[in-house]
């Protein structure tokens, strides 16, 4: 076998020791190299035959000692960060002895070292909870980790990293609102806010997935797929804005919010005690300005200041301490509930899409009993819904509590079917009928039920679904049906068909047989295309884009120029359809040049 050419043994010795520096003398216990590469004789010849095992000698090197006379370094795989070549031969001066040089020439991809210990898995370093700050302005009560409920593997992957990143940038980084709040109650937070002390700016800068949204506030949205993590900078007092009364935010005492303060100006800003607590991720400790924690002890829901102010200020917020009083099943404040009676006139100037969204929320998350109990007992709904406050109590507490009984994982509810259990009193006298009597009822019930729902602004197509499922309960006193399965708005409608047959005592044998064709039955049409004035049924169709008629398609023949002359004069609006006599004025090109096609006379 012809020696490695690479390492040759034509070097002359005096060349080899200049080129290599001098070795420092050895360890006590440790073999000495000065004779290396010196007196080794060449290796003889190795047969084709012969095996090689590891730590073999190969090709022909002088400069490497009799693997008889001296230890040889333990032969390691990929050379990497332990400076050894590919073959493990160690080539540093010599640290430690040399089976550990050979560990760790061998370490690629675990990282060994110069000295040895081959692959050590690298784990990042978890250090214990720091000590609670103590120098937190306005001196709030500081609770350390060991002392709380919360903790990280209950928090949201995607909002602990907003977190981390926000903190490692030299930033304060506080978990806020309600998932601390749920966290210590022991529930499951719907979604998890940040607060910071960064500019929405310098919260864009850190994160390239933000968006910036808000009109009078800017907040910052940090999207990871179909989730987003809200980011907020701290508020400070907003002061009120002298404004035109007639272009007020329906009943909301305008401030200027966009004022950049302080953590504790911002809890101070919060409605509610227990939506003012922090989660500081850099001790992991509970921050509370505003005694949060002893009201969530005590079962508590007060408001932060004067409770009349602040619901002068926000009139949704009397909706919202109905909500988390049903909810959480907290009472009251003395003060807080006192504030009911003087502010409740204002609730019927507040913002309708906020309303909407908070009915919504009170009927569908599976409270709606308790809500609207709250809601008449502070004369919120008599100052939202008269003709709903003026019927039994004891029907609609029947059809709420059948509307709760929804399986946990059918929540949140649909708006429609929501909606049907607020008004199964006014229903349910229709549904009592039989036959034709019954479909006559119902068209009168729906014809009541329009000046509640345009009332509550609730959107054309919930209202769309709600007339359908109404409508079509005639249906259900039949044999199951597959032609009526198939309509679009069905699954609304057998959920409507469960919700009465609960609140109203009715036999249910035929469900299972509806829910088997619900399953089986392929719909052509959809929930969102079934709106008020559709004839028939039939889904309505959407109108088609009109083709640009300009570019490269340009006009075919005299038809064609005159088609684009007659539609120049429609203006921009091309959706409205065409003007008048465009129709005509392209029947008369067709009939006089027929198709065409590009021409002199047709303009560029």
């Amino acid at each position: 076998m012809s020696p490695n050419p690479s390492f040759g043994s034509g070097i002359p010795e005096d060349d080899d020791s200049e080129r290599q520096p001098p070795l420092p003398p050895a360890a006590p216990g440790l073999p000495d190299l000065s004779s290396w590469g010196k007196t080794a004789p060449a290796p003889a010849s190795i047969p084709d035959e012969h095996v090689f095992e590891p730590g073999d000698d190969i090709g022909n090197r002088a400069d490497r000692p009799d693997p008889n006379q001296q230890p040889r370094p333990r032969r390691g795989g990929r050379g990497g960060r332990g400076g050894g070549d590919r073959r493990g031969n160690y080539q540093g001066p010599p640290r430690g002895n040399f089976q550990q040089g050979g560990q760790g020439g061998g370490g690629y991809q675990g990282g060994g070292d110069r000295r040895g210990g081959g692959f050590r898995e690298r784990r990042p370093h978890i250090p214990g909870p720091p000590p609670p700050p103590t120098d937190l302005p306005g001196n709030p009560l500081v609770v350390p980790r060991p002392d709380h409920t919360v903790s990280r593997k209950n928090i949201d992957a995607n909002a602990v990293q907003v977190l981390y990143r926000l903190h490692r940038s030299g930033h304060t980084a506080y978990l806020v609102g309600g998932g601390v709040r749920d966290l210590l109650l022991g529930l499951k937070p719907k979604d998890f806010d940040v607060g910071t002390d960064a500019s929405p700016q310098q919260v864009k800068r850190l994160f390239p997935n933000c968006m910036i949204i808000g009109r009078r506030f800017k907040l910052c949205h940090v999207r990871s797929g179909y989730q987003i993590v809200e980011v907020a900078t701290f508020r400070g007092k907003g002061t009120a804005l002298e404004v035109d009364e007639s272009k007020a935010d329906h009943g909301q005492t305008p401030l200027d919010e966009n004022v950049f303060g302080t953590a504790q100006e911002d809890a101070l800003r919060r409605d509610f005690t227990i939506n003012g607590l922090f989660y500081d991720i850099g001790t992991f400790a509970l921050i509370d300005y505003v005694g949060g924690l002893e009201d969530l002890k005590n079962k508590l829901l007060r408001t932060i200041g004067d409770p009349a102010e602040r619901f002068r200020e926000d009139p949704v917020r009397m909706v919202r301490a109905v909500k988390f009083a049903a909810r959480l099943g907290f009472t009251f404040e003395e003060n807080t509930r006192a504030a009911f009676e003087a502010c409740k006139g204002a609730i019927s100037a507040a913002n309708p899409s906020r309303m909407l969204e908070e009915w919504y929320r009170l009927l569908n998350r599976g409270f709606a009993e308790k809500s609207i109990a709250l809601m008449r007992e502070t004369g919120l709904l008599a100052q939202l819904l008269p003709s709903l406050d003026g019927e039994d109590a004891a029907a609609s507490r029947r059809w709420l509590a059948a509307l709760d009984g929804f399986e946990e994982n059918f929540r949140p509810l649909p708006n429609a079917l929501a909606l049907a259990g607020l008004f199964g009193p006014r229903i349910e006298k229709a549904l009592a009928l039989e036959g034709t009597q019954a479909e006559e009822a119902l068209h009168g019930v729906w014809a009541s039920l329009e000046e509640d729902l345009k009332r509550l602004q609730v959107s054309r197509k919930d209202r769309g679904i709600l007339m359908r499922m109404l409508l079509s309960q005639w249906h259900f006193a039949a044999e199951p049906d597959a032609k009526f399965a198939a309509r679009g708005h069905f699954p609304a409608a057998v959920d409507f068909f469960e919700l009465a047959g609960r609140a109203m005592g009715k036999d249910l044998a035929s469900l299972p047989a509806w829910r088997k064709l619900e399953a089986e039955v392929p719909r052509q049409r959809v929930e969102q295309e079934m709106l008020p004035g559709d004839e028939g049924g039939e889904p309505r169709r959407r109108r088609r884009r009109r083709r640009s008629r300009g570019g490269s398609r340009g006009g075919q023949g005299e038809a064609g120029a005159k088609t684009m002359a007659a539609g120049a004069s429609a203006g921009p609006d091309l959706e409205q359809g065409p003007p008048p006599g465009a129709t005509e004025a392209l029947y008369e090109a067709d009939k006089e040049d027929g198709p065409g096609w590009m021409s002199e006379e047709t303009p560029a």
